[in-house]
């Protein structure tokens, strides 16, 4: 008889695939402290769910933590921040697990907050909602919209609302309302002690001020938040589309950077140079809230070639469908984001830079997308009461590539990486810290400029023994 484990058929490699896997997952089930063993909201390596449950949407990050756990109640987060620091276990904190980069990962233990109870409770006076900090944009939107209410958000519906309003958080209203952080009312915070605290300007005013704008990961697990809220409101848009021509994107370039300087807050615009499989568009998209007329703001683009032009409008909440990415965050694949603040109008070497890189793309025909989008700051961005440093900025720029074959992952990484690196000194040194990005240099300085040597002093002070710390975060010293 045959010995199976010198079997060539695939099901005989399956099983001895199957077995290393098995003793693998022992070996990581057994450096587990018996206090956070057979937890009911633990997923542990032995679990059918748990191949699923360790990835997150950029699938370029692949790891394998010792478990998994889901808390549906604050006393649970406690428990485990308490056993975190007992035990002097590493960890990461996921929300939506929507981020680019493995903050929210870890090979040891992740703390998710998706399972935490499910809260959206309207204040009596509608000015305000407190939510669940494990919820998504998505379900946010469409709960307040039954209400005929709004907020601050993104536009991705499956972005967890915990990392995109602690760390700024952009979109549609962002001219008109500020970035999701300025609005943030208060919160509850569970400390490195395991403690729930409240945080607002009367309690812990300087955690108020931190994790309005750095406050993803930094200080503590954010278990509440609560938001402004503002009435529904109608919502104008129109997006003009022009084929690319490297000529007609510098153009469109120039004339945009110079139009946002003159706008109202209620008129928001972005500006994106879009590749995909070998084939190039250019678009301008202007949102005018509220009924004023919005033509006088298309006029300028208009006169540019010949764009095709899409116009609708509606109440803000019910065109989510238009102007919202409704995918649900269960078809991610290879992905990276880099992003520059705009302190100020890119000179037309930096233009040209800029148009170049999509070049590049279109003479290689990578099997990708490639996206350089402009979101536009100015307005009420200015009187943010929060840490985000860079108030006076007119916008930020966003660099995104997705791809599903992996031979493609080292060149497009190498060359996201330069987009940074060769054009800082044309736009700025300075980044978004929504999209968070491992390759820069000077992190702390680039996501919180003169604010960070505050920030260090608050570290200090609510989290001394550097329990929540990733690779990006702030440190305990300058």
């Amino acid at each position: 008889m045959k010995n199976n484990l010198n079997t060539k058929t695939p099901n005989s490699q399956i099983v001895v695939s199957n077995c290393y896997l098995i003793q693998n997952f022992q070996s990581q089930i057994d450096l587990i402290p018996s206090s956070l063993q057979n937890l009911p909201y633990g997923i542990y390596p032995d679990n059918p769910s748990y191949n699923n449950a360790r990835l997150n949407y950029n699938k370029l990050l692949n790891y394998f933590p010792k478990a998994i756990f889901y808390p549906t109640s604050v006393e649970e987060i406690s428990y485990l921040i308490k056993e975190f620091n007992t035990n002097k276990l590493k960890f990461a904190i996921r929300s939506g697990g929507h981020g680019y980069w493995q903050t929210s990962l870890s090979n040891d233990y992740v703390l998710d907050m998706t399972k935490l109870s499910k809260k959206c409770i309207i204040n009596n006076d509608k000015k305000s909602v407190t939510l669940s900090a494990g919820l998504k944009l998505g379900e946010i939107i469409e709960a307040l919209g039954k209400e005929s209410l709004i907020t601050t958000t993104g536009t991705a519906y499956c972005v967890g609302l915990a990392g995109l309003s602690l760390s700024g958080g952009k979109g549609l209203l962002t001219r008109s309302h500020g970035l999701a952080s300025d609005n943030i009312v208060s919160a509850k915070m569970v400390n490195y002690a395991g403690n729930i605290l409240s945080i607002d300007k009367d309690n812990n005013p300087d955690l108020f001020w931190a994790i309005r704008g750095a406050g993803a990961g930094n200080f503590g697990v954010i278990t509440e938040i609560t938001l402004k809220t503002y009435n529904d409101t109608w919502l104008q848009s129109s997006t003009l589309t022009w084929q690319w021509d490297k000529k007609t994107a510098a153009q469109l370039f120039k004339v945009y950077q110079s139009q946002i300087l003159t706008y109202p807050k209620n008129v928001w615009a972005g500006f994106l140079m879009d590749y995909q499989n070998s084939s190039a568009f250019i678009s301008v998209s202007i949102y005018v809230i509220g009924k004023k007329p919005i033509a006088k703001f298309v006029s300028p683009f208009q006169q540019i070639g010949e764009p095709t032009i899409t116009v609708y409008s509606g109440n803000y909440s019910e065109t989510y469908d238009k102007w919202g990415d409704i995918e649900k965050g269960e078809s991610g694949c290879f992905s990276k984001v880099k992003s520059s603040i705009m302190l100020k109008p890119i000179n037309d070497i930096g233009i040209s830079n800029l148009v170049n890189d999509v070049e590049y793309f279109l003479q290689l025909k990578f099997k990708c997308q490639y996206q350089l989008n402009i979101h536009q700051f100015g307005g009420a961005v200015k009187r943010g009461g929060g840490c985000f440093a860079f108030k006076d900025a007119i916008g930020v720029i966003s660099y995104f590539a997705q791809w599903s074959d992996a031979t493609l992952t080292g060149k497009i990484n190498t060359f996201m990486n330069d987009i940074y690196t060769n054009n800082r000194k044309f736009i700025s040194p300075y980044c978004f810290f929504t999209l968070i990005d491992y390759n820069i240099p000077n992190h702390t300085d680039a996501y919180f400029g003169k604010n960070i040597k505050r920030l260090i002093e608050i570290k200090q002070k609510h989290d001394p023994h550097n329990m929540f710390k990733y690779k990006q975060s702030i440190p305990i010293t300058y």
